[in-house]
């Protein structure tokens, strides 16, 4: 094995031990911003001056879905990212040194979920433009509407950050603001 396999294995063990003290956190915004750090900062470890990667890549993702068209986002965001992961990966060529390939493999992570995320998006707001005949449904369709700050905390939150699974925005906020998810088990199967 080579010293980058052990780092990543260190860290997707420390990622995974991190669960069991961030279950013990009541407030679920002090839960969220703590997810938050340690994603960022396992990322950081990962990843040194080329974290400016992914901080750029969730910046302007966040602009796009949430300045953009609800129509039109999630194809402007799959443009870019997957546009800027090309670059990412031919970096050298451009003169810019290439991320390390944990970084690669988060990054990769990261596209996936903000172009989910920018699908997710539109999907409801045009289920909620043609649901007009019941509000109750509207209402439920419309709920995907992240504010730039919950953008950054989903994309570094660091449950799947470095490995998967991916997993959808709407489930990300169930994760922290339903009430049952406090109670599911997370010792068995």
């Amino acid at each position: 094995m080579i010293i980058d396999d052990w780092i990543y294995l260190s860290a997707l063990l420390l990622s995974t031990s991190f669960g069991f003290f961030v279950r013990k956190v009541k407030n679920t915004q002090n839960r969220q911003l703590i997810c938050t750090i340690i994603g960022f900062i396992l990322l950081f470890i990962l990843s040194g001056v080329h974290i400016l990667h992914p901080l750029l890549l969730t910046i302007i993702n966040a602009t796009i879905v949430l300045y953009t068209s609800k129509r039109f986002c999630h194809v402007i965001s799959f443009v870019f990212c997957f546009t800027y992961l090309m670059f990412l990966r031919t970096s050298e060529y451009f003169g810019i040194p290439s991320p390390p390939e944990i970084a690669c493999t988060a990054i990769m992570i990261m596209v996936l979920k903000m172009v989910g995320l920018a699908y997710e998006v539109n999907i409801h707001a045009l289920k909620a433009e043609s649901s007009d005949e019941n509000d109750k449904l509207k209402e439920v369709y419309s709920r995907i509407n992240p504010s730039f700050f919950d953008i950054i905390q989903y994309s570094f939150c660091y449950a799947g950050i470095l490995v998967g699974p991916y997993y959808k925005f709407r489930t990300y906020e169930d994760l922290f603001h339903k009430p049952y998810s406090s109670y599911v088990s997370h010792t068995s199967f």
